[in-house]
C-alpha cells in the first residue's frame, strides 16, 4: 500500500472513505490473507494519515504522480499490480498534460 495512490481530493469531496488507517489497515488485510482473499499487502507506507483535509492543487497530485511514476520505473518485478483511486490513475496518464486537481 503506498499514501501516494490515494484518492485525489477536489473541492467535491472524497470518492470513498477509508474502513481503516494505520494498522487497522494490516489487521484488515490480514484477515483478507487468512481467509484468502488478498495476495500478500505490505502497509508500511500507510503507518500514518495519508489522506487531504482540503481540495488539493494541479502541483501537489502532480508531485503525487511523479513520485509513483518513478517507484513504478525503479522496480525490478517482471510484472506487478498496480491499485488506485480512479481520479488518481487519470492523472498518471494525463502526467504529460491536462487538469488534474
Amino acid at each position: 500500500l503506498r499514501a501516494d495512490l490515494r484518492e485525489v481530493r477536489t473541492a467535491h469531496g472524497r470518492d470513498n472513505i477509508a474502513r481503516a488507517s494505520g494498522v487497522a489497515i494490516r489487521a484488515q488485510a490480514v484477515a483478507g490473507l487468512e481467509k484468502g482473499e488478498y495476495p500478500t499487502v505490505d502497509a508500511d507506507g500507510v503507518a500514518h494519515e495519508w489522506w487531504a483535509s482540503a481540495a488539493e492543487n494541479e502541483a501537489t497530485v502532480r508531485r503525487r504522480v511523479d513520485r509513483e511514476l518513478a517507484q513504478l520505473c525503479m522496480r525490478s518485478d517482471a510484472s506487478l499490480i498496480f491499485n488506485s483511486h480512479s481520479k488518481f490513475i487519470r492523472c498518471m496518464f494525463r502526467a504529460e498534460g491536462g487538469d488534474c486537481a
